[in-house]
């Protein structure tokens, strides 16, 4: 029997919920559509390109298909269950496919071509966004994401944290090697508990000196 063969029996005798195609030289993942309840697929580390035969999982809740050669992400604009999905180190440029993933709260999208985020703006579940080593130099279309409590956009061109100024309940902010100069914004966040911010241009903590007193905990170099 195949590793694959393994992996599928696996996952039919588990409930046919979770198929971990992890590291396998697959180049499509083709062999999903035996299972149309999946909840969990993950097919990081494979070979594979195209996410089509993954557009009919519509109970599909986390996808993790990092480190592979996915770069159209438009297979899953009608996944409406997705909760997590992880799509860093891979070729994907364009986010646009996921407006319309309502329940999406986790999004890794790290060390991709993604320059825009203006796709997440209506995303009002999302939690957790890593865009660090990406194009992205605006951040705001993130400033309606009310429930955003982790952001990582360290190595990028960004300059400016205003967009987040509302975003109260951000608790861990990675800024490190940005454009970043102003920590004024992130006065008024109460719940921020660790800041990365070195090999920014900031000179000044003093905004957020009443923060440091509280407990924020900042990396400054």
């Amino acid at each position: 029997m195949t590793e694959l063969n393994t992996r599928l029996e696996a996952c039919r005798k588990s409930g046919r919920k979770f198929l971990d195609l992890s590291g396998l030289n697959i180049s499509s993942p083709e062999c999903v559509q035996e299972f149309p309840e999946l909840q969990w697929l993950d097919c990081s580390y494979t070979q594979v390109k195209d996410l089509t035969p993954l557009s009919r999982l519509t109970q599909l809740q986390r996808l993790d298909c990092y480190s592979t050669q996915v770069s159209d992400l438009a297979p899953l604009s009608a996944l409406t269950q997705l909760q997590t999905l992880d799509c860093s180190s891979t070729q994907v440029s364009d986010l646009a496919p996921l407006s319309s993933l309502t329940q999406l709260q986790t999004l890794d999208c790290r060390n991709t071509q993604v320059s825009d985020l203006t796709p997440l703006a209506g995303l009002a579940r999302l939690q957790w966004l890593d865009c660090s080593t990406t194009q992205v130099s605006d951040l705001t279309p993130l400033a309606g994401l009310a429930k955003l409590q982790v952001l990582d956009c360290r190595n990028t061109r960004v300059s400016d944290l205003m967009p987040l100024a509302g975003l109260t309940k951000l608790q861990w902010l990675d800024c490190y090697s940005t454009y970043v100069d102003n920590l004024a914004p992130l006065s008024t966040l109460t719940q921020l508990r660790v800041l990365y911010c070195y090999s920014t241009k900031v000179t000044d903590f003093s905004p957020i000196q009443h923060l440091i007193d509280a407990g924020l905990t900042v990396y400054k170099q």
